[in-house]
């Protein structure tokens, strides 16, 4: 009987120590995982995160976003244009939790109704805006060079990304996206333009 009371304590300490192992290891990839993201969040001070870097796709909103940005613009006009939109992100939804702002990624600040081409020319760095905060005014800028030399199409409309360039949009109230995100934007264009010596002539000439 005791050999077998034994037998049986000896195979639940085992259990327990495999357990406590096994709990040990999970909390040690916990916080690796806090760690990683603790100095990607550290980072954002100095602007080191560019969230559009090696973006794939544009990903496609979910309703509940679209209804969002319905309800806080009033419209699913697409900012440039009167036709109607597609809800877009600023800052892009698979790399929300880098976002620097206190809203989180479907806020309906990140957000803007644009037209589908328009979107992926922002998320593939081809355009961006110009933000001036006294003026509360946004203004469109094409970047790549190919869009206006070969008068591409937006998407399936009659417009060209060359007649857009420039076009000024101005907000009365507070119902605009966040200036921060966009400019952020325009900034992590700047720089690696810059580099690329891909960008137009004019960067900065439209406040």
């Amino acid at each position: 009987g005791s050999v077998g009371a034994a037998t049986t304590r000896f195979g639940a300490d085992a259990d327990a120590r495999t357990m406590m192992q096994q709990q040990q290891e999970s909390f040690q990839a916990m916080m690796q995982k806090i760690s990683a993201f603790a100095s990607q969040i550290a980072s954002l001070g100095n602007n080191e995160i560019d969230p559009w870097e090696g973006l794939s796709a544009t990903s496609t909103a979910s309703p509940d976003f679209r209804a969002r940005l319905l309800d806080f613009y009033g419209s699913t006009n697409c900012l440039l244009t009167s036709l109607n939109g597609t809800a877009a992100h600023i800052w892009p939804r698979p790399r929300g939790f880098s976002m620097p702002t206190g809203q989180g990624v479907d806020h309906p600040k990140n957000g803007m109704f644009l037209l589908k081409a328009i979107e992926s020319a922002f998320d593939r760095r081809q355009v961006c805006f110009i933000c001036d905060p006294f003026t509360r005014s946004i203004t469109f800028k094409v970047l790549d060079p190919d869009l206006t030399r070969k008068r591409q199409p937006v998407g399936s409309t009659t417009q060209v990304f060359e007649d857009m360039d420039g076009k000024r949009e101005c907000f009365n109230d507070d119902k605009r996206p966040l200036f921060a995100l966009l400019s952020r934007h325009a900034e992590c264009n700047q720089v690696r333009d810059a580099s690329e010596h891909h960008l137009q002539s004019g960067w900065g000439e439209v406040a």
